[in-house]
């Protein structure tokens, strides 16, 4: 199942082309691999909408994509990267800041 947009974040299962499917749907023993909050950890991931540089991040509760953090649900990273649009990829530096 996945998490609640306000559940602690620990960490991401990293998108592997090499294993699992190609949709992010995972079977029961897949082996996965886990990119760690707060261990300094950049990942690649989509925005829903315009970011600033520096803004921090959650993620849409209806979906996977990243945007602003509004003060509510829990932050999953820093944008290292300005997106102007919704489906712009950028890079986050996975943080987390209790709120």
């Amino acid at each position: 199942d996945k998490a609640a947009a306000t559940d602690k974040i620990f960490g991401y299962v990293e998108f592997n082309r090499k294993g699992g499917s190609l949709n992010g749907a995972f079977t029961g023993n897949d082996n996965v691999d886990i990119v760690m909050m707060n261990a300094g950890n950049i990942m690649r991931m989509e925005a829903n909408a315009a970011i600033l540089t520096g803004a921090l991040l959650e993620i849409v509760a209806s979906g996977d994509k990243v945007i602003t953090n509004a003060g509510t649900n829990q932050i999953a990273g820093r944008a290292l990267k300005k997106a102007t649009a919704s489906g712009d990829i950028i890079d986050v530096e996975l943080i987390t800041i209790n709120i």
